[in-house]
């Protein structure tokens, strides 16, 4: 079982690696435009990619049930109200707690490379420094609506 479990990480690894080099041109973000310690998070708008995932985290962390989900696209926004009826939750207090739960332990983003999609379309992808120095990454694919950006799902 553990052999098969290190193969599945070893194919998952090359194939991520591949897909890597095969997708659209990756903008490289300069150092001071992709580090977010949690001091600095704070309500930033919706005006640019980073800005409005900046707005969602500090929302999240803040139990800020109305922020966290403006800064969300419709398509987000429903997934989100979906998970939430399918674990039960069933009034403010617990979406709060939820939200805040989420993101909680974090304690820096750094956004490590954005690819363009298109005019209205970015993938971020993001690393999660936690207070214990645990890191993951995930990507965010973030959408422009009208003249703001809003944070979609998670790839």
């Amino acid at each position: 079982m553990i052999q098969h479990q290190a193969k599945l990480r070893k194919e998952n690894a090359r194939t991520l690696s591949v897909l890597n080099q095969r997708a659209a041109p990756i903008l490289a973000i300069a150092a001071s435009e992709n580090d977010f310690p949690r001091e600095s998070w704070a309500f930033r708008g919706y005006a640019t990619p980073e800005s409005a995932l900046v707005s969602f985290v500090w929302a999240a962390v803040n139990s800020d049930l109305e922020g966290f989900l403006n800064s969300l696209s419709p398509e987000q926004q429903s997934r989100v109200r979906l998970r939430w009826r399918r674990q039960g939750l069933s009034d403010e207090a617990q979406f709060r707690n939820s939200i805040s739960n989420q993101f909680g332990s974090a304690k820096r983003i750094r956004i490590l490379n954005k690819e363009t999609l298109s005019d209205s379309e970015v993938i971020l992808r993001l690393q999660m420094e936690g207070e214990k120095g645990e890191t993951g990454t995930v990507g965010k694919k973030v959408q422009r609506i009208g003249n703001e950006w809003k944070v979609g799902a998670t790839l």
